[in-house]
């Protein structure tokens, strides 16, 4: 049965090496369930099979190259090696499972991860390597979140160079397989934020499927890095709060555009007091909402 641990288990060693193979010990450490549970979700793909098997007849733990042939009885292939160790040796058969191998479909896992967070459908920018999960709608801009395998890998950093649609992007949001880069690794490129999937994957085994709800969570809460020159100052929103609301003060402006800072009806420095700086993309949308809101009320009341 597929587990949370076994899952972030597979994350990691996909991400510390590209095209990890997943074989025999695995097979028997998870069982056959969890292997053809995850080929049936399109996390697992099998692969051609293993030349070069352990043998466990004596003590050395031996790597071998088996004879192979078909059984008759069972269709199933088999593989005979004669082991020469003078105490435990002798002939050894080999099932076909010793052979199998899988490797993870990363296209496979970004589609679950895509669809989880609340996104169509993946889009592969650097096949194995790198997709495009979505663009998440903020008060300060799109954010566009990528799913990314070994960040840490010595072909990282061409990675990177290479995909155009990453370094395109205003506010990348960027979700590692397992490991995290050093914040150098980044150079011109600057993320709005980096998780690894690994601590907020989870699989919630009733219905079948990846449980992302911490990681959607993040997601939400994030707001893309504002322009200096997109920052007002409270006076500066109420003065423009004024003109689209006649008859109030300056005082009742400012107290209007506080309150609704501190709701987060619009995106903020996170600050208070007079180091508050609201966002006028997001302000100003805020702002077009009072105006239609007020013109509404005036109409009722002709």
């Amino acid at each position: 049965m597929l587990t949370t641990e076994i899952l972030r288990s597979i994350l990691g060693r996909a991400d510390y090496c590209d095209g990890a193979v997943f074989g025999y010990i695995d097979l028997c450490r998870w069982g056959r369930d969890t292997i053809e549970q995850l080929v049936h979700l399109g996390l697992f793909r099998e692969i051609e099979r293993a030349g070069v098997v352990e043998c466990d007849g004596c003590m050395q733990g031996c790597f071998v190259t088996p004879e192979i042939d078909v059984d008759p009885r069972t269709g199933r292939l088999r593989g005979y090696y004669f082991c020469r160790d003078e105490f435990y040796g002798g002939p050894q058969i080999f099932d076909e499972d010793h052979f199998r191998q899988w490797t993870l479909c990363f296209d496979g896992l970004a589609g679950h991860v895509a669809r989880s967070l609340g996104f169509d459908d993946a889009e592969t920018i650097v096949s194995g390597r790198l997709c495009l999960l979505g663009t998440l709608p903020t008060g300060g801009g799109p954010l566009d979140v990528f799913l990314a395998s070994g960040l840490r890998a010595k072909d990282a950093r061409s990675l990177v160079d290479q995909a155009t649609r990453l370094r395109a992007s205003q506010a990348p949001v960027v979700v590692a397989l397992h490991d995290l880069p050093e914040p150098e690794f980044w150079r011109d490129i600057r993320p709005a934020a980096v998780f690894a999937l690994c601590a907020h994957i989870s699989w919630h085994a009733p219905e079948c499927r990846l449980d992302l709800r911490s990681l959607r969570d993040l997601l939400r809460s994030l707001r893309p890095p504002v322009r200096e020159e997109q920052w007002l100052t409270v006076t500066e929103c109420a003065r423009l709060l004024m003109k689209d609301l006649p008859g109030i003060t300056l005082a009742q402006a400012k107290a209007r555009v506080s309150w609704a800072a501190s709701t987060a009806k619009f995106v903020t420095n996170n600050a208070s007091g007079s180091e508050r700086r609201i966002d006028q993309v997001s302000f100003g949308a805020w702002r077009l909402k009072q105006r239609d809101r007020s013109l509404d009320d005036w109409e009722d009341n002709r």
